[in-house]
């Protein structure tokens, strides 16, 4: 199985037919609950990542929220488990995971994808009433 019968596999269960990495491993969308999905394919292509962007952290309340989402990710399990991630240019919190695409069926492929978009969704309504900046 290679990394672009996953990504094509995604498209179809998600219903973006065409949907495909570019030139440099990467594929993004926008749910009908408007997350930001963004596929990567690390530059081996052994694994692909996948990324659900929650929101902004606000200046006045970043450090609690920091804190918050440590201890989400000090919770975490498993090897593949979902981690929060943040990018301190734009102050995006990212809900993240990442899997070794032989160990990533491709019928499995998109349910993985779904459940992110759950648990994205989720955290993005938690973190919402920390206020954080929900675009």
């Amino acid at each position: 199985m290679n990394m672009h019968e996953i990504v094509a596999e995604i498209g179809q269960r998600v219903g973006i037919p065409d949907f495909s990495l570019d030139s440099e491993g990467h594929a993004a969308f926008v749910t009908d609950q408007d997350l930001h999905i963004e596929l990567h394919a690390t530059d081996d292509r052994v694994r692909l990542k996948f990324n659900a962007v929650i929101g902004k952290l606000r200046e006045d309340r970043a450090a609690q929220l920091m804190l918050d989402l440590l201890s989400t990710n000090a919770a975490a399990t498993g090897v593949c488990a979902p981690f929060f991630a943040f990018h301190t240019s734009t102050r995006e919190v990212v809900l993240s995971a990442s899997f070794p695409v032989d160990l990533l069926p491709l019928e499995a492929a998109p349910d993985v994808l779904i459940l992110l978009i759950e648990r994205a969704n989720a955290e993005r309504a938690r973190l919402a009433n920390c206020n954080l900046q929900v675009f």
